[in-house]
């Protein structure tokens, strides 16, 4: 069904004081628009964090998509992604994108679905104090999403992206998010964000986990 515009805004975060002082904060967006045959996407984050008086989080992350549906199934895609993160010593990873996606289920809520994706990516990112890396990379992806319990909404998306040249340096990474209404247009999120990169750089570490609670507003 075309739906018009709409978009979401959230603030988000973890506290901890007392024997260890820790702070971490993200600020979510997005916007949407579906039309009979297509669908765009795209989403944007900031995150920032402290422990003990060191920097433990500084990143940007933005990204786009385009769906083209064939039928009710098959659709074809393109997306770009772009992202910055200091602690990483991640100047900037760009990722330009071409595939398919299969819905493979669909429940009878708006909310229910399973969407599988396949494509290649163009992977072009530098670290710094290294020289730039680029090449094609290959991507699989899964959406699930469902209703537990009439009253909360469950989204696992989850990739991985293998370069063609050096499989050793894939990267995956799984976002789980639960939320639930509170109040007209409020929503209480929980998000739990996983990245795991194959051939981390010296001195970084390969597995990064956030876990986030905190406020949605849907416009």
């Amino acid at each position: 069904d075309e739906k018009d515009w709409n978009g979401s805004i959230a603030l988000l975060g973890t506290l901890r004081s007392g024997n260890t002082d820790s702070s971490l904060f993200q600020f979510n967006a997005g916007l949407n628009r579906q039309w009979v045959s297509d669908r765009f996407n795209a989403t944007a984050s900031a995150s920032w964090g402290r422990t003990e008086e060191e920097q433990t989080a500084k990143n940007a992350l933005a990204t786009t998509k385009w769906d083209h549906f064939y039928n009710d199934d098959l659709y074809s895609h393109g997306r770009v992604e772009v992202e910055h993160d200091e602690i990483k010593n991640l100047d900037l990873r760009l990722t330009t994108g071409v595939g398919i996606g299969l819905n493979v289920w669909r429940g009878d809520d708006a909310h229910e679905g399973l969407d599988l994706e396949a494509g290649t990516d163009y992977l072009h990112q530098r670290f710094d104090g290294a020289d730039a890396e680029a090449g094609l990379a290959g991507r699989i992806a899964v959406v699930f999403k469902a209703r537990l319990f009439d009253t909360w909404l469950l989204t696992e998306d989850c990739e991985i992206v293998v370069p063609v040249g050096d499989p050793a340096a894939f990267i995956t990474h799984s976002q789980t998010k639960l939320e639930t209404s509170l109040s007209g247009r409020w929503n209480l999120q929980n998000i739990l964000d996983i990245e795991y990169r194959g051939d981390a750089p010296t001195d970084t570490s390969a597995l990064d986990i956030k876990l986030l609670v905190g406020l949605e507003y849907k416009f």
